[in-house]
C-alpha cells in the first residue's frame, strides 16, 4: 500500500506539475521581452540576485547538488527542476512590475541543491581523509549551509521587503484625485487592491468604481489561453468600454491586451480610454 500511495502521489504532482509548466511557459512566450536588450538585462539581474544569494558558494554547488539529487531521487529532483525551469522562464520573459520578488522560487530550489552539494562535498572529504570526524564534519557543514544561506537572504532583503515601497499606493492616490465623477477604474492585481483598500476601507470617492480586469478574465476563461479578440467581441466587453468612453467614464490603468480591428487605445493623464480608430490599420 505504502509503494502504491507513493506511486499515486508522484504520478499526481508530476502531471499537476506539467500542467502548471506548460501554462507558465505559454504565457511567458506571448508576453516576451521587448528585445535582445532587455532579455539580457533580465538574465543578467537573475544571475546577480542569485549569486549573491548564496555568496556564489551556492551557484557552484548546487550543480553537483543536482547531480547528487537526481542519482537519489530522481522523482523529487525532477518535480523540482519543473518548477525551477517554469520559474525562470517566467522571470526572464514576463513583464511584471514586481520583480524584485519573482526569484524567490529559484532561490528556495536551488538552496535545495546548494545544500546537497555541501552535503556530498563533506562526504568527500570524510572518505578521502581520515583526519575529519564525520560527525562533527555533517555539523559544521549544515551550520555554514545555514550561515550562508542567512547571509544571502541579508544581503538580498531590499529585493524580498517591499514594506518601504508606497509606488502603487502614491500612484492609486493621483488616479483618484484626477478622476471624473462616477469613473469607472479598471486595473491589475497589483493596483486594483489598492484601488478598493481606498474606497472601501479609507472612504475615498464614494463616486467611483474599481474594477479588477485580472479576476474577471480568470473567472471567465477555461484554460490558460491568451486572450483573444473574439473573446472580447462576444462577451459585451468592448461594448462596455465604448459605452464609458463615450461617457467619459472610463480610466483603464495599463491596457495589457489588445483590441479587435476599428478600435484603440487612447491614453489621458494616468488613464486610458477606448475610441473607434477611424483611420484604421
Amino acid at each position: 500500500m505504502r509503494a502504491l500511495a507513493k506511486h499515486l502521489t508522484w504520478t499526481c504532482a508530476r502531471k499537476a506539475s506539467a500542467y502548471q509548466t506548460r501554462c507558465a511557459l505559454y504565457l511567458c512566450l506571448v508576453s516576451a521581452p521587448s528585445g535582445v536588450s532587455d532579455f539580457v538585462r533580465q538574465t543578467w539581474q537573475l544571475g546577480s540576485e542569485l549569486f549573491n544569494g548564496t555568496l556564489g558558494i551556492g551557484v557552484i554547488l548546487a550543480i553537483p547538488g543536482w547531480i547528487v539529487l537526481n542519482h537519489s531521487e530522481r522523482n523529487w529532483n525532477r518535480l523540482l527542476s519543473i518548477y525551477f525551469i517554469a520559474n525562470l522562464g517566467m522571470y526572464l520573459l514576463y513583464g511584471a512590475v514586481d520583480k524584485e520578488v519573482m526569484f524567490i522560487p529559484m532561490y528556495a530550489v536551488g538552496c535545495i541543491w546548494f545544500a546537497n552539494g555541501m552535503s556530498s562535498l563533506g562526504r568527500w572529504l570524510a572518505k578521502n581523509n581520515e583526519k575529519f570526524d564525520p560527525a562533527k564534519l555533517n555539523l559544521l557543514i549544515s551550520l555554514a549551509v545555514l550561515g550562508i544561506i542567512l547571509v544571502g537572504v541579508i544581503l538580498d532583503w531590499q529585493n524580498i521587503s517591499l514594506r518601504n515601497d508606497r509606488r502603487a499606493y502614491e500612484f492609486a492616490e493621483q488616479v483618484l484625485e484626477k478622476a471624473e465623477p462616477s469613473t469607472t477604474i479598471i486595473s491589475h492585481w497589483a493596483t486594483a487592491s489598492v484601488f478598493d483598500y481606498m474606497l472601501m476601507v479609507e472612504d475615498r470617492r464614494p463616486d467611483v468604481n474599481s474594477f479588477n480586469a485580472d479576476f474577471y478574465f480568470l473567472g471567465i476563461q477555461e484554460s490558460c489561453q491568451p486572450i483573444s479578440n473574439q473573446l472580447l467581441s462576444s462577451n459585451g466587453w468592448i461594448d462596455w468600454l465604448t459605452e464609458l468612453s463615450a461617457e467619459k467614464r472610463l480610466c483603464y490603468i495599463e491596457p495589457l491586451h489588445g483590441l479587435p480591428e476599428g478600435y484603440r487605445w487612447r491614453n489621458h493623464g494616468l488613464c486610458w480610454d477606448l475610441t473607434e480608430d477611424i483611420e484604421g490599420p
